[in-house]
Order: structure tokens, then sequence, then C-alpha cells
């Protein structure tokens, strides 16, 4: 069935709507950001609480646009919600702002992330030049892929998607199966910044953990090309933000496990830390990898759906 006010076809099933959704939301923060959130929590166990309240935060914004989406199951979605609920003004605001400002600096910043990691993999040396090269060619590889055609484009966001959740789930199977015979014991670090109630320290660790959840919504931009878009729109936002929370609360576990409390909060490039208790000399390389692929990722799904924003709004 075709989008009829678009004449986008709708060729995105229930499996590459979701890997939209878990391809925007987890992109390299999950392999920096628990630091920041362990150092404003204070201990292991209000830094866990903080990422399990950030979960059901995202989960209700889930659920919320997953009504949504149900109800306008267009291309560009967000844009006729805020369209429809203020003026044609703010929709019109908002997509102007993500096209000039939020997608356009967004894809830009990720493109060099994405290639300063290929560099840490393949052991070169990363200098700017280097590094605004592969940049460039990295954004340019992903909006060809997408020029192509949406198919393309969902076909590398299922592989990225599948490479970093299986990343996240090698940390915590690390955790699990093969944790050195002493594992460092997790308790209250040197290094937090300043001391407070549980409660304050909790909603000043979800500040962070609130930005690592973030991108269910790029569901709705993409709407008219999903199939039954009424069931699989909603469906997407739903299971994708439960996929995101289960593996962002085991692989949180998985760190403190591997490095204790202290050394979460101490860790200059957390994941590799993590990974290197267990590979040594390896475990760099490795996260390194992890990262360009899950940048590439989220670079591919911002291309996939921004597009899709001004197209419907002109």
């Amino acid at each position: 069935m075709s989008n009829l006010d678009t004449g986008l076809r709708r060729v995105l099933g229930p499996a590459s709507a979701t890997a939209v959704v878990v391809g925007a939301i987890v992109g390299a923060g999950i392999f920096f950001t628990p630091t920041l959130v362990a150092r404003m929590a204070g201990d292991a166990h209000v830094a866990m609480w903080t990422w399990v309240a950030g979960g059901v935060v995202a989960m209700l914004g889930a659920l919320t646009f997953a009504e949504l989406g149900g109800m306008y199951p267009q291309t560009a979605g967000q844009y006729e919600i805020l369209r429809d609920a203020f003026a044609p003004w703010v929709g019109f605001c908002f997509v102007v702002c993500n096209a000039t400002a939020i997608v356009a600096a967004g894809t830009a910043i990720i493109s060099i992330v994405c290639a300063e990691n290929i560099a840490a993999f393949v052991g070169g040396v990363a200098t700017p030049v280097r590094v605004t090269s592969m940049a460039v060619i990295v954004l340019f590889a992903a909006a060809g892929a997408n020029v192509v055609g949406v198919r393309w484009g969902a076909a590398i966001q299922n592989v990225t998607v599948i490479a970093k959740i299986g990343t996240l789930l090698l940390v915590a199977g690390l955790a699990i199966f093969a944790m050195p015979a002493s594992p460092p014991v997790a308790h209250e670090t040197r290094v937090v910044v300043e001391h407070g109630s549980t409660g304050v320290r909790l909603f000043s660790g979800l500040v962070p953990t609130l930005f690592a959840y973030g991108g269910w919504q790029y569901a709705l931009w993409v709407g008219g090309e999903v199939k039954n878009p009424r069931r699989n729109v909603p469906l997407a936002i739903v299971l994708g933000v439960a996929i995101v929370v289960a593996v962002y609360t085991l692989t949180n576990w998985a760190y403190l496990h591997l490095l204790g409390f202290d050394g979460v909060a101490e860790s200059r490039a957390l994941a590799a830390d993590a990974v290197s208790v267990v590979w040594p000399g390896v475990g760099a390389r490795v996260i390194a990898l992890a990262v360009a692929l899950s940048a590439f990722g989220v670079l591919n799904v911002q291309i996939l759906s921004g597009p899709r924003l001004p197209k419907k709004s002109a």
C-alpha cells in the first residue's frame, strides 16, 4: 500500500521499524554516560535505580508516542501532531530547527565520532585531516545508501542495531561468564562532585540518563513508509524502548560488576576498561569498532528519517 500524501511506499515491516527506534536511542552514549551518572549518583545502588527510573520515564514517553503514532500513521507524523495540537507555525518551527540545527549538526558530530573510532580500531593516527576526510566518506556512504532506497537504509539499520546490541550483550556476558576470580568491590566513590540526599542524587543522574534514552520519536517520522502503521508504529516504539531499557540496565550492571563502582566513576573509557578486565589489550579496539558501528547506525537513522520532515511540511 502506498502513502497517497507523499507517494512513498510502505516497505518497512515491524522489525525494521523497531530497528529504527532502537538504533535512534542506542548511540555512543551508553559506552560513556554511565560514568557521569555514577559520579552524580554517589553509590552503585542509586546509580542502578537512576537507570531504572530513566527507563520508566522513557517507557511512559514511548506509550504516549505510541498512541499518537497510531493516530497519525503518516510520514512526519510528529509535525502533524504539533500542527494540529497548536498551530501550523509551531510545526514549521520544529521542522526548521531539526533541518538546520538538530539533525544537521547531529549528523556532522556523529560522523566525526564514527571516524575517530574507526581510526582507533585500525590503529592509525587520528589527525584532524584524516578524521575529517573519513567523516565525510562515512556521511556520504550513509546518504548514498538511503538515496538508493529506504530498503537499503533499513537494511543498514538492522545490521548496525544487531551489532550494537550484540556488543552490549557481550559486555554483560563477560561479566556473567568470564569474570576474574577477584572482582572489584562496589562502594562509595571518592570522585562524587557534590553529596546530597538520595533523591537529589537520583534526579541529578536522571539528566544524562534521559539523554541516553531519547530517540523513540523517530518512528513517527517514517510512519508513512511502515506497513500497517496503526499497528506497527506503536508496536515498534513500545518494543524498541523495552529492548533498550532491558539492555541498558543489564549493561550498567555489567559495568559495575566488572569494574566496581569506583572503577565506573573514575573511568575515562568505560566500555573499553570493562572489556579489558577480561580481554587485556584487545578491549579498546573491540569497543572502538562497536562505537563506530553504533555511531554509524545513529547517523543512518537520522538520514533515513530526517528528510521526511521538511518534505512533508513544505
